[in-house]
This record gives C-alpha cells, structure tokens and sequence, in this order.
C-alpha cells in the first residue's frame, strides 16, 4: 500500500507536466486572433494618419500619451511588486508554503520510521522519500532564482534526497549505536555491582551493609524510582 500511494502522490503532483499546456485548436485560434489584430493595427494606423491636423487627432494623441505614461509606470510598480520569479510576494508564499510544509512532514516521518525497531520501513520510507522529493523539487521551482530544465530540477532533487535521507539514515544509526553503548556499559556496572562484587570479595565487610544501602539508593535512581 506504501508502494501504490508512492506512486499515486508522485503522478498527482507531476502529471502536469507531461500534458501540454494548450490544446492545439487553442494554439491556432491565437495565432489567428493575432493576424487580425495586426490588420487592424495597420487600419488604424491609416486612419489615424488621416486625421492629423484635426482636433478630434489631437485629443487622441493626448490621451495616448497620458496612457502611454501610466503604463510605464504600471510596468515600473510590476517590477518592484516581483519577488524571485513570482509576481508578487504573495504568489511566492503560495507557492513556497505548501512544498515547505510537505517538506517539514516527509523528514519528520522519515525520521519517525528509522527510529522504530522491529517493523518493516522499506514501504513507508519509499512513500516518505517520495513526498520528500516532491517538496524539495517545487522547493527548488520556486527559489531558485532562474527557471531550468525539467532534467536539471530531478538531478538536483534526487541528489538532495540521497543526501538527506543518507544523513538521517546514518546519523540516527550512530545515535542508536551511542545508546547501545550506554546500555551495555549500564549492564557492566551493573553486573559488576550485583555479581562481581560479591562474587569476588570486593567489597569490605565491615562496608557489606553499607555498600548495599548505597547500591539500592543508586538502582532506584537508575529505574526511575525516584
């Protein structure tokens, strides 16, 4: 089930992309639609040129120019409202939030999976890597500061992922193996303390009674009893 929801996420976000961004009855509409408007624009022109020298030329003239200035000043604002390739700021965050929430969600559940013992992970890990990678490629789509190649962004991502999942993988295995450290050293001193002290006269006899009152205070600490 892991495996097919993999696959399922990996087509829901990506399919896209293989699916062209207009129908082609669309394509040659526009291409018509822009025949005609450059017919018109040279009637236009025409007509216009007709009437310079009359009043009604020269209202027309005015009022281009004055449109002409605002739209300048349209495209200067367009400008500073550009955040990285977004028009504005808010499409950015649009845009960013999602990826970076799926992000935060897949590496703590690929975390979550490594540190259980005893359960098969390789499902849920595929599922998790798989979010993970589709987080870090819109992550990349919409921070990157120049748009690249569809091959170029899967490059980049999967050697994120590796790199990623690698770390996590191998820093909580040196975490794990620290534990088991402290267990088997917990182990010594208390075998040590129970057995070998005993066993092997270690300890005064004078000190027995005491050395056992101490030993019972410092296991109850141990487990948690206090």
């Amino acid at each position: 089930m892991y495996y097919v929801l993999a696959v399922v996420c990996a087509t829901a976000f990506f399919v896209h992309e293989f699916v062209p961004v207009n129908s082609l009855e669309f394509v040659n509409i526009v291409k018509e639609h822009s025949s005609s408007k450059a017919e018109r624009s040279n009637t236009r022109k025409a007509v216009l040129d007709s009437q310079k020298g009359t009043e009604l030329y020269e209202k027309y003239y005015l009022a281009k120019t004055k449109t002409d200035e605002l739209w300048a000043d349209v495209l200067v604002m367009k400008e500073k409202e550009k955040f990285l390739n977004f028009k504005t700021f808010q499409q950015f965050l649009g845009e960013f939030g999602w990826s970076f929430g799926l992000f935060i969600y897949s590496l703590f559940n690929i975390i979550m999976v490594r540190l259980r013992n005893g359960e098969s992970k390789s499902g849920e890990t595929a599922l998790h890597s798989t979010l993970l990678f589709i987080s870090i490629y819109f992550i990349n789509w919409a921070t990157l500061p120049s748009d690249y190649s569809k091959i170029t962004y899967v490059i980049f991502t999967v050697s994120m992922c590796v790199l990623i999942v690698s770390s996590v993988y191998f820093l909580l295995r040196s975490k794990r193996k620290y534990i088991d450290h402290l267990k088997n050293t917990i182990r010594s001193f208390f075998h040590f303390f129970y057995k070998d002290a005993d066993e092997n006269d270690l300890i005064n006899p004078n000190k027995r009674i005491e050395f056992r009152k101490i030993r019972m205070e410092l296991t109850d600490k141990a487990v948690g009893n206090e």
